[in-house]
């Protein structure tokens, strides 16, 4: 039986509190859309990441809000503490992201509670979007008409291995014969790119075509796309341009892969004031 709101106590009631404001943000968010497999699809590595996608974050989102659903239970006396549920309580109280949330996909180290649930809400609910699109198109075309939020994706190294190998399909050559190339986007994108939102720059930014040194804040960088080239076609001059690391987050542990960019007066001088300065790309 419930008991007497009087009765509980007060951080029970500021976590019931904050557990109902996280029910209200997931509220929107529907159940997973199907994503069918035709015969030129199903066995594609591509519409397999996106697959996983779907189905991982679905899978996560009924986890968190049967969560929620017990923690509030718990708080109003409804539900017998159980060692998940004090776990929970604990992880609230502190406003730390609960581990078996964190098993999923990376995320930075300094994500609070509250921060953790408005990101995880947003990766949903674009995945839904794309899913939904996805169901109903060719998922090469879906992922090439539209810029796919490579930070909000759970498996983003899944996805960028994954158009590597759409595009040594459609060549017809091996993975190691193609090159990746990150450029921003200026016009039409190119047939074997793939387009990407969301990049920020850290200790440089952006300006008229090229990169340039700053004070070291993050900057976000205008819409790219993801090119894989044979080696072969791979212009040996790069005379201008500056390797630069892309990481999964902020963190910069996991390195997604690197990228050769124009940067303002490149010489060997600012190719090195970029390590030194760890000049580099975060996608989230």
């Amino acid at each position: 039986a419930a008991v007497d709101r009087a009765e509980v106590p007060a951080f029970m009631r500021q976590v019931e509190a904050l557990a109902a404001g996280f029910d209200a943000t997931l509220a929107p968010l529907h159940g997973p859309r199907a994503i069918l497999a035709g015969e030129e699809t199903e066995m594609t590595p591509l519409f397999r990441v996106m697959q996983r996608e779907n189905s991982v974050a679905h899978a996560l989102l009924t986890k968190v809000r049967g969560d929620l659903s017990q923690l509030r239970g718990a708080c109003r006396g409804e539900l017998k503490q159980t060692n998940h549920i004090r776990e929970l309580l604990s992880d609230f109280s502190a406003g730390v992201v609960p581990r078996s949330w964190l098993a999923t996909y990376a995320v930075p180290r300094s994500y609070s509670l509250s921060r953790w649930m408005a990101d995880f809400a947003d990766r949903v609910r674009v995945g839904q979007r794309l899913a939904e699109r996805i169901a109903v198109g060719s998922v090469v075309d879906v992922v090439r008409a539209r810029s796919v939020w490579l930070g909000g994706l759970l498996y983003p190294e899944a996805f960028v291995t994954a158009t590597r190998q759409a595009v040594a399909k459609r060549l017809g050559c091996s993975l190691e014969e193609l090159v990746i190339q990150l450029s921003v986007i200026d016009g039409a994108v190119a047939e074997e790119a793939f387009a990407v939102c969301g990049l920020k720059v850290e200790g440089a930014v952006w300006i008229d075509g090229a990169l340039e040194l700053n004070d070291g804040r993050h900057e976000p960088l205008p819409d790219c796309c993801i090119e894989w080239v044979r080696s072969e076609d791979v212009e040996r001059d790069d005379c201008g341009l500056v390797t630069v690391p892309v990481y999964l987050n902020t963190d910069r542990r996991d390195l997604l892969f690197e990228a050769r960019l124009p940067f303002v007066d490149a010489t060997a001088y600012s190719s090195s004031a970029v390590v030194q300065r760890a000049v580099a790309i975060v996608a989230a």
